[in-house]
């Protein structure tokens, strides 16, 4: 059963990869950029240097509280960016409500959290790293600990073309 299950995941997948390397093609007006089929609000670009700074910060535990645990402590890499516990354990160490979901394909999706209470990345993103049982961060000093870094300065100016980070 097992490797029946294992065969039917593994075609799964390479669907997957030839339907994602498709949209790496040419489109009509001969742009090949993968970033061009991505909807964004005109407020926030996408950028490489936007997501060069966002992946950084992903696996950075410069976002929690006592700076133990990143965003990627919960959203493994290897498993879709989601966890494979029943429940999630953040910062406090106490199982949260739910576990971790999966982060793929958000940009084209408006459920965002097993609840949907948030409405877009931008509103998803500070709850969690502010949840006390989750990442329990203070944003005002999360903003004077990237503040103290000079690198992630530079990366904030080059994402954001601001020389402050807010």
């Amino acid at each position: 059963m097992f490797a029946i299950f294992d065969k039917k995941l593994l075609f799964f997948f390479c669907l997957l990869l030839g339907i994602g390397l498709l949209s790496f093609v040419e489109n009509e007006q001969g742009s090949s950029s993968f970033f061009d089929h991505i909807p964004c609000p005109s407020d926030n670009p996408l950028t490489e240097e936007g997501v060069a700074l966002g992946e950084r910060l992903f696996f950075d535990p410069i976002l929690s509280g006592d700076n133990s645990i990143s965003c990627s402590s919960c959203h493994h890499q290897n498993v879709a960016f989601a966890d494979t516990l029943v429940q999630s354990v953040g910062i406090t160490g106490k199982p949260l409500a739910r576990n971790a979901m999966p982060l793929f394909n958000l940009a084209w999706t408006n459920i965002l959290f097993w609840d949907g209470r948030a409405n877009s990345l931008e509103e998803l993103v500070p709850i969690p790293i502010q949840n006390k049982d989750e990442m329990g961060q203070d944003l005002a000093e999360l903003v004077l600990e990237l503040k103290d870094s000079p690198s992630y300065v530079n990366q904030f100016q080059a994402a954001f073309d601001e020389e402050e980070i807010t």
